[in-house]
């Protein structure tokens, strides 16, 4: 490469950019690689791990929002056949497609908010590990941070909840009853 009519060699660039790779002992390392401090590196993951929640937060915001909009626009459909006295026969079939409709919707959000909550969690507890570490190199005794809060609900019904597949029935049940009452009233 040619700069500013010179040759100029890539261990040149190299050395101009600041990335200069040493070989050491077969691994690649970079001789400028910034060293964080403990502190550095908790309050980088505290960071990291409060902007996935509000992640998760706003896209559980947003779930609730398509809940309630399609809700309401369904009992919105019910409403102005029965006071309007309009019957649409089988034509009334049509509201059943809010349900595939609203099932990818949820599949979408809950997916995101899955993974955005398990790496909140992560990087919460590397930050705990940190302080862990810490604590036991001064003596202290740790708080074990690190374990996540235990529900007081029976084991049977907490494992039960795990799963985000009783909400998906929940969620997808409410709006198959409602299309049913929907159709019951416009056919």
């Amino acid at each position: 490469m040619i700069i500013n009519g010179s040759p100029v060699t890539n261990e040149e660039r190299k050395a101009e950019s600041g990335w200069n790779m040493k070989k050491n002992n077969s691994d690649r390392e970079l001789s400028k690689e910034p060293t964080l401090t403990d502190a550095q590196r908790i309050e980088a993951y505290r960071a990291l791990s409060q902007q996935l929640y509000t992640q998760y937060h706003d896209r559980r915001t947003l779930e609730w929002r398509i809940h309630l909009g399609l809700w309401t626009l369904l009992g919105l459909i019910a409403y102005l056949c029965v006071t309007n006295d309009k019957h649409f026969g089988l034509v009334a079939l049509a509201v059943f497609l809010a349900v595939p409709i609203h099932f990818i919707w949820i599949i979408k959000i809950v997916r995101g908010e899955i993974l955005e909550q398990k790496k909140s969690i992560i990087f919460r507890l590397k930050a705990e590990q940190i302080l862990d570490c810490q604590d036991t190199f001064a003596g202290k005794t740790s708080l074990s941070l690190n374990q996540e809060e235990k529900s007081d609900m029976p084991r049977i019904l907490s494992k039960g909840f795990e799963s985000y597949w009783w909400w998906l029935a929940l969620v997808l049940g409410t709006t198959f009853f409602l299309c049913v009452g929907v159709w019951f009233l416009v056919k």
